[in-house]
């Protein structure tokens, strides 16, 4: 991420640090009873590396697969609200 700036490595860790799909289906299966076909469930995300949240102007991740030598790369720039301050 970019804050003020400069580079910031928020978050780094490999794919099994995130909860495990069948597990977080059974937890919500244990929630929610009933039909979830429809249901779209998000899994959380890593620990950030700051110790707290930071609100930067730009976000970029790479997603690598060791393996195979490739990766996916994302990026893109935030523009806070005008209308919200926070206190």
């Amino acid at each position: 991420m970019i804050k003020d700036g400069k580079e910031i490595l928020y978050q780094k860790g490999h794919l099994g640090l995130i909860f495990d799909p069948p597990a977080l289906m059974e937890l919500v299966r244990s929630k929610i009873p009933g039909f979830l076909d429809a249901m779209i469930v998000y899994s959380g995300t890593l620990s950030n590396l700051t110790g707290d949240f930071v609100f930067g102007e730009r976000f970029m991740a790479t997603l690598a697969d060791p393996k195979l030598g490739r990766s996916l790369a994302l990026g893109y720039d935030v523009l806070p609200l005008d209308y919200l301050s926070v206190e």
